[in-house]
């Protein structure tokens, strides 16, 4: 796995923890978000990373917190590289 999948797979996950933190399933998270489930699917899997307007749209709609979504993801990826 190369290191730009290996980060949206990290990014998808954490997006996946966030939106089952709020008890939402991918069709009501991406609906309420003005999103397509089948790609928020994508994002969640690794598959693609989202755009930001996507990541706009999830602040806004969600109150998710980009900056920490992001360091989150940053933590997981260094202390994987301490391994």
């Amino acid at each position: 796995m190369d290191n730009q999948e290996h980060f949206r797979k990290t990014l998808g996950r954490h997006l996946r923890n966030k939106r089952e933190e709020l008890n939402l399933s991918q069709e009501k998270f991406a609906w309420d978000a003005g999103l397509d489930d089948k790609n928020l699917g994508k994002i969640e899997r690794g598959v693609k990373g989202p755009s930001i307007r996507t990541l706009y749209k999830l602040r806004h709609t969600h109150n998710i917190s980009i900056d920490q979504l992001l360091d989150d993801v940053k933590a997981e990826l260094e202390k994987e590289g301490d391994d």
